[in-house]
């Protein structure tokens, strides 16, 4: 299993997508999967947060970002961009995602459906057993949070 060891250089990067997300939403799960998400990051790998990309963001989500972005530290700005949907955004990704990585949607050149991948499946299966042991069921219907 290829998950993050302590040994390991790995750094992680992640997308958050926010294409078709109304402001509504972010208020309720979407902020709490934000935080669940850094909280993961930070606890269980510190220091290899690489890069955290807010994308496809909408109209609405600039007001939001003003009263955000001064509450957040310098460190984690700096890993942090959000993006609109353009060719820049695409241009940013592919500055720090290497293009076979990259999926298709995202402008990249990599085919695989999201959560197919051999790492996708070790991660699911690997967060399922932590979960397991907790006696908490992951959630599989995303379309329904």
């Amino acid at each position: 299993m290829r998950l993050l060891r302590s040994a390991q250089k790995d750094r992680l990067t992640t997308i958050l997508d926010l294409q078709g997300v109304g402001i509504w939403s972010v208020v309720g799960d979407v902020i709490k999967f934000v935080k669940q998400t850094i909280s993961l990051t930070s606890t269980h790998y510190p220091a290899r947060g690489h890069k955290l990309f807010v994308i496809n963001t909408p109209r609405w989500f600039g007001q939001v970002w003003t009263w955000i972005k001064p509450l957040l530290n310098p460190q984690t700005l700096e890993k942090l961009f959000v993006l609109t949907k353009s060719e820049k955004q695409k241009a940013k990704l592919l500055e720090i995602i290497d293009a076979e990585e990259l999926p298709l949607g995202y402008g990249g050149n990599n085919e695989t459906p999201f959560g197919e991948s051999r790492y996708d499946k070790e991660v699911d299966q690997h967060v399922q057993k932590i979960l397991s042991l907790k006696g908490t069921e992951m959630c599989v219907d995303v379309t329904s949070m």
